[in-house]
């Protein structure tokens, strides 16, 4: 006799629930990084962009370039204040994702559970069973009577 477990199908699709949920967990992680690598390159752009109007007032520099300057570093400090906004609803959109996944993983733990309970009643009653049929046959065995 083989175990076969009548809720295998939803253990199945729990199972792929979990992956699913982890497959995005790691795909916000992704998302996070990119987000602060962007967000690295502006500020890296902004500290080049200021040394070089520096270097330039110090040589003096047209009222004109300084304008640009200044349009040029309030487009990149927008540029700033929209990674992080995505960082931070990247980062609430994370939080959420480990709930999701955190009750996916104690709801798969209990389906697991279930099958492990399952699978011992089935081995007991096999136990038991074999032991039924072994005593049957021992009776019927030793019950009978000698031939003369």
């Amino acid at each position: 006799m083989t175990f076969h477990y009548k809720y295998q199908r939803i253990l199945d699709v729990k199972e792929m629930e979990q992956k699913a949920v982890q497959t995005e967990v790691s795909q916000v992680k992704q998302s996070i990084e990119q987000s602060e690598q962007e967000k690295l390159k502006w500020l890296h752009h902004l500290n080049e962009l200021e040394e070089k109007k520096l270097l330039e007032q110090q040589q003096g520099i047209r009222v004109a370039d300084l304008k640009n300057y200044m349009y040029i570093e309030d487009y990149v400090g927008e540029q700033i204040q929209s990674s992080e906004r995505a960082q931070f609803f990247l980062n609430q959109k994370m939080s959420k994702v480990e709930r999701q996944l955190m009750e996916t993983s104690i709801e798969q733990k209990k389906w697991d559970r279930l099958k492990e309970t399952a699978k011992t009643t089935f081995l007991h009653e096999a136990t038991k069973l074999e032991q039924k049929v072994a005593d049957e046959t021992s009776t019927l065995r030793y019950a009978q009577p000698i031939p003369r």
